[in-house]
């Protein structure tokens, strides 16, 4: 009722949630619908809560692995909570929770604002900022992602230690944590840089005892709980940093014994300075990350999203696409917040939120939308679908519901809550196939692998082609039981 009472009031920040609420749910919503979501991760993703309502688990059976619980990939409890989404059919589900993640850290950053006593037109500024920033489109704009979800709750979560309410406090805690295994080690970071902010206060001591809980958490769940689901083989997060042996405890000791060579890869690799990482501290400095020298104790927060980038092995990480860059937005819109309430001087208290704001803006559309279809929602190609609605759908009435199924990457999200589906070239006991012949829906094959996948398909005399047209082509197989 509260919320209706500043709707009644025509509070214009309720306006600007409507705005931006839209403009993200162009980007998300229509790239589902567009098939721009894939097996990885949200196809992956509803496959999980897929299993979790008939079996209570889930293994990586979608991706050809049925050996392996989802826990050992990715520690992310979350997907109990979410699981009763599957009962739904509703595919675009988890975009949703990403969606509304969004929009509630940017409202909370501005009553965290307002809660800080700076004046409503900056607070207004400082949301317009939030939702300015490249991490934040560069996110949305490929699949759902619990880390996205996590780092979004993050004002939130601040609000409420601010208002010492602590038990909606814990509640968020435990619902950041389950999010991801390596979101404790951020987090406990972003909440010391916040209890020094405070003035480290005797008073508040639950927010060092959430951060240790947080980092303990985190510690234990890699070091210990995600190995012995693995079976003590590489874990995805260690093969991202090289890690063969030892562990990140390895990784960590040779980073530490190594300073240089480790500062070095912040900027560079072994051929020399790398054009990604140098992208990405450009537009980190250019959208508000100058003002952490002037509160320098946030760095604490910084650093771990630092390394996870640039220390990483993955080039996609290095640069500002894709979700890897989102725990930039709370830090940076927690530094912006803090730098204002420390401000003496109104004008500079005004004119830099507005200053960062139209920064991050331009830097956002110049870069992240205007260069991507994916997230270019002022574009008429954006709304084009990559697979004819009715081809799709003639095709889905040719496959019985239940039935098992292998297709393409772009389709597994849609079909994943339908059929028992396995993402192409897996085909396990597939009894169709559902091949999109679409460029951007190969993946994991090149072209030449899927044409030659193909005319292995149409010469074995197994199965029996049931519909084609340029974009999409489905199978049957004539000895499925």
């Amino acid at each position: 009722m509260r919320y209706l009472t500043f709707l009644k009031q025509r509070d214009p920040v309720y306006y600007l949630l409507i705005v931006y609420a839209l403009i993200l749910a162009c980007i998300t919503f229509v790239n589902h619908r567009c098939f721009r979501t894939y097996t990885l991760d949200l196809g992956f993703h509803n496959s999980i809560l897929k299993q979790i309502i008939e079996t209570g688990n889930a293994n990586l059976s979608v991706i050809g692995r049925p050996e392996e619980t989802f826990l050992s990939d990715h520690f992310s409890p979350i997907f109990f909570l979410f699981s009763p989404f599957a009962l739904m059919g509703f595919t675009a589900s988890l975009l949703f929770i990403q969606w509304i993640s969004i929009l509630v850290g940017g409202l909370y950053c501005y009553r965290l604002a307002l809660r800080e006593k700076i004046n409503s037109s900056t607070a207004r500024w400082i949301l317009v900022f939030w939702f300015s920033m490249w991490g934040i489109y560069s996110a949305v704009a490929y699949d759902a992602h619990t880390n996205v979800m996590a780092a979004c709750l993050v004002p939130w979560l601040i609000y409420m230690s601010q208002q010492r309410k602590w038990i909606g406090f814990g509640l968020l805690f435990l619902i950041i944590l389950s999010c991801k295994e390596n979101i404790g080690i951020w987090l406990f970071f972003v909440l010391i840089a916040y209890w020094i902010e405070k003035g480290m206060k005797k008073s508040e001591p639950m927010l060092p005892i959430a951060a240790s809980i947080s980092l303990i958490w985190s510690i234990a769940t890699i070091g210990f709980i995600m190995p012995s689901l693995h079976g003590g083989q590489t874990q995805p997060l260690e093969m991202s940093y090289g890690v063969h042996s030892g562990g990140l405890s390895a990784f960590f000791l040779n980073a530490c014994s190594h300073p240089f060579d480790t500062l070095w890869k912040f900027v560079g690799d072994d051929a020399g300075v790398t054009h990604a990482k140098v992208h990405s501290w450009i537009w980190f400095f250019v959208s508000g990350g100058v003002l952490v020298f002037f509160r320098p104790f946030w760095i604490l927060a910084l650093v771990p999203v630092w390394a996870q980038k640039f220390l990483s092995t993955r080039e996609e990480l290095w640069d500002i696409h894709y979700q890897y860059s989102i725990e930039f937005v709370p830090v940076l819109a927690m530094v912006l917040i803090f730098f204002c309430v420390k401000a003496n001087n109104r004008s500079v208290q005004s004119w830099v939120p507005i200053t960062f704001a139209l920064l991050a803006s331009y830097m956002t559309f110049r870069d992240v939308i205007q260069q991507n279809v994916r997230s270019n929602f002022l574009s008429a190609d954006h709304y084009e679908s990559t697979i004819p609605r009715k081809e799709f759908e003639s095709c889905l009435s040719l496959i019985p519901k239940g039935e098992k199924l292998s297709c393409s990457s772009a389709l597994v999200p849609h079909l994943v809550f339908r059929n028992d589906v396995r993402s192409f070239p897996v085909v396990d006991e597939s009894s169709y196939l559902l091949i999109s012949l679409n460029g951007e829906h190969l993946w994991p094959l090149t072209q030449s692998e899927m044409q030659e996948k193909l005319r292995e398909l149409q010469m074995n005399g197994g199965w029996e082609k049931l519909y084609e047209t340029e974009r999409i082509v489905l199978f049957y197989r004539l000895n499925a039981q």
